[in-house]
């Protein structure tokens, strides 16, 4: 899928290295990610955005850039399908797919920009409520980037299938699809700290350091009719956990925890649960006792 790129220096300096920093990343983003490339850029002067269907060079002064590397999944590989797609008051970047949007023609970030923009004004401008109106309706994977343009903010959100990695220190933070890139940034601009992955579920604004500001809810497929060598998991009176619970442990976000024992008589703690229609594997060799059947819903 797509990369995104973002360089914060958190005094609101503008410093050349930002760019020089960019220069390195986007091109090692483009090595897989070379259908269009854009940016989101700030400055003294205000805020500054470029898209193109071919690679760009960053020589611009900011304190603040997000770059995007697009790889086409839906819509023309053009400069109109290059990110940021912009609205009449937002900005917007993405990795991922939105399952059922786009075509041919328009991509499905084309398409969830629209969306974003049309809850925005319905919700008031008010971006967390226009977010989290959006995340109920759209299915997939996202990693999003939004610039609003009246508060000139910006915004980062991202679902359970995404990943995200940061460092941040006095100076800089520093975000990344691609923890590599991260891991260049790290020693290009000499931080400190350890590099970590962003959480799914919050909504985080950028210019802040990166601090949650809200949360919101994905809409996902879960399953509902899990059958594990006949222990059903709809039974309430065979589980200890809730249909939430499931649903977290599903998305990779835990492991299951259950005093009862499987047929084995492993403990169920040592098996592990992937969201994918993959068997459920047991950490105990050569157990094959965890193979389930699973229905999928969308909740």
């Amino acid at each position: 899928m797509c990369n995104i790129n973002i360089i914060l220096n958190l005094a609101g300096q503008e410093k050349p290295e930002i760019a020089q920093a960019m220069n390195s990343m986007s091109f090692m983003s483009w090595q897989g990610n070379h259908d269009g490339e854009g940016y989101i850029a700030l400055n003294k002067s205000g805020f500054i955005s470029c898209k193109s269907e071919k690679k760009l060079k960053y020589s611009i002064g900011c304190y603040f850039i997000s770059s995007h590397q697009r790889f086409s999944t839906s819509g023309k590989k053009d400069s109109g399908n290059a990110h940021p797609h912009s609205t009449k008051h937002l900005e917007v970047q993405h990795n991922g797919i939105f399952s059922g949007l786009g075509n041919g023609v328009r991509s499905d970030t084309a398409e969830f920009a629209g969306m974003l923009e049309k809850a925005y004004v319905k919700n008031q401008k008010d971006i967390k409520k226009a977010i989290r109106e959006v995340c109920k309706e759209v299915s997939g994977s996202y990693s999003v980037v939004v610039y609003e343009k009246n508060t000139e903010k910006v915004f980062y959100f991202k679902d359970s299938n995404t990943s995200m990695h940061f460092i941040k220190d006095k100076s800089y933070l520093v975000m990344s699809t691609s923890r590599s890139n991260v891991e260049f940034a790290k020693w290009f601009l000499d931080l400190k700290g350890k590099i970590k992955a962003v959480k799914p579920h919050k909504i985080f604004d950028v210019l802040r350091g990166l601090e949650p500001v809200s949360n919101f809810k994905e809409k996902r497929k879960v399953c509902s009719n899990i059958q594990f060598e006949g222990y059903n998991f709809q039974d309430s009176k065979q589980s200890n956990f809730t249909g939430s619970d499931w649903s977290s442990d599903l998305w990779g976000e835990g492991d299951v925890d259950l005093a009862q024992k499987c047929e084995c008589g492993h403990d169920r703690k040592t098996h592990q649960f992937a969201y994918t229609s993959q068997p459920t594997m047991c950490n105990v060799k050569d157990c094959a006792c965890y193979k389930f059947k699973a229905k999928e819903v969308t909740r």
